[in-house]
Order: structure tokens, then sequence, then C-alpha cells
């Protein structure tokens, strides 16, 4: 009987350590966010910032290209996006990245810099080993500035 008492005393331990554990910060978190965004892009998977950036591809107001062709574009390139300064300004449940970025693509065969990338993120709860409470950011939105998406498109002929 004691051993199951000490038994059930470790497991509630271990529960409450899991519980009240300190995790990693929210920069932390943004920043491995960030870091499967850009993989996902790498990949040709959806969800990666330059997916993103195609649904807010636009040139004087027009969508340039038509959305989902310009989708189609860039997970067939797998881009590689390089952000300079993954640093986030978190506040309270949303953060947002502002950095110059390096986008290189593999066809055809360009890079460029864009000198300001915009990129916001959320912060959502979520669960570890579907019982803990836990947060997860994710990646929200990721805009440049017009005039960007412009020499992007005299560059890039789709």
């Amino acid at each position: 009987m004691k051993k199951l008492g000490i038994l059930a005393v470790l497991l509630l331990a271990g529960i409450g350590y899991m519980i009240f554990k300190p995790g990693p910060s929210d920069a932390e978190l943004i920043k491995a966010a960030l870091k499967d965004s850009i993989e996902a892009g790498k990949e040709g998977r959806p969800g990666s910032v330059l997916d993103l950036l195609s649904r807010n591809f636009t040139v004087n107001e027009e969508f340039a290209g038509g959305r989902a062709n310009i989708a189609k574009f860039i997970r067939e390139s797998k881009p590689n996006l390089t952000i300079e300064n993954p640093e986030p300004n978190v506040s309270g449940v949303s953060a947002t990245i502002d950095s110059p970025a390096r986008i290189e693509l593999r066809f055809p065969a360009v890079g460029f810099n864009v000198r300001e990338v915009n990129l916001k993120f959320r912060k959502e709860s979520g669960t570890s080993f579907l019982i803990f409470p836990t947060k997860v950011w994710k990646l929200e939105s990721a805009t440049v500035p017009p005039e960007v998406v412009t020499e992007l498109a005299s560059q890039v002929q789709m």
C-alpha cells in the first residue's frame, strides 16, 4: 500500500511539473515559427512566409498574375528566404518582425533584396501530450511595401 501511495505522489508531482514548468520564451517560439515557415517555403508546402506574401501580391491595386498563379510559382520555385533581423516585437498576443530580407529563387535563378518585410504573428492556445496547455505562435501575415512588389514583378516574369 505504501508503494502505491509513493507512486501516486510521484505521478502527481510529474503532472504538476508538466503543467507549471517554464517553457521557451515568446521570442524563442516566434523564431521557431518563422523557421518552420521558411522551411515550408523551401519544401513548397503551404503556410510559408512567401505563400502569405503571394496573397498580398498586388500592383496598382490589382492582383498581379492572379493569386493562384503566384502561389503556384512560389511553391514550384522553392525559394530561399533569409530574414536579416529576426528579433520579434511582442505585444500581448501579437508580435511583429520588421526586417530587410533576401529572397533567392531557384528557377529562374534570381536573387534580390527586399528592404523591409513585415511579418505578423499571433499567439494561440495549444496542448502538449493532448492535455497540457501550451502556447503556440502562428505566422498570420507577411507584407512588403508596394514598390517592392513592382520591382519583383519586373525581375520575375511568370
